[in-house]
């Protein structure tokens, strides 16, 4: 799906630009999970849909437990303020491999829509025990084939005392 829509009529069309993306903060955060959407690019098949979403800690290092969640909050840069704009969503991250599907993953990625100037949150929830690997996990965001932002994290599972 394209952001830029091209009509017959040129008057019709209104075009958005995007500039680039700032990161506003970072780190580990919790949530409510709401629901869920589908994302078949993904070694779930699904992302969750959040809600109430609080940064608890500034940081890039993300102890590897179930339900912890970790990722930013972005603004995009462009005109006009208020457009629709769609961006991909990539997470780049050590193999995971999914127990009930046998899929070997290393990036999972979904389309996701934002306002130009809206502040928005993306991210990565650990759900399962297998989907925690230790090892550089890359946000990344992306509009039009053209990567805007990337922040990268280092997972660590806690070691049981």
């Amino acid at each position: 799906m394209v952001c830029l829509l091209s009509f017959p009529i040129a008057a019709c069309a209104e075009e958005v630009e995007v500039y680039g993306i700032d990161i506003v903060e970072y780190g580990e955060y919790r949530s409510i999970v709401a629901g869920k959407g589908g994302a078949e690019d993904t070694s779930l098949g699904y992302i969750n849909i959040l809600q109430e979403i609080e940064l608890i800690k500034k940081t890039t290092t993300i102890n590897g437990i179930i339900g912890n969640l970790f990722g930013l909050r972005y603004k995009v840069k462009g005109q006009p303020s208020g457009k629709k704009v769609i961006l991909t969503v990539k997470i780049i991250h050590p193999e995971t491999k999914n127990p009930e599907t046998q899929q070997i993953t290393s990036i999972d990625q979904w389309r996701t829509t934002t306002n130009i100037g809206d502040i928005t949150y993306t991210g990565w929830r650990f759900e399962f025990d297998w989907e925690i690997v230790p090892g550089k996990w890359t946000i990344g965001l992306w509009h039009e084939g053209r990567k805007l932002i990337e922040k990268t994290f280092t997972v660590y599972k806690p070691i049981n005392v």
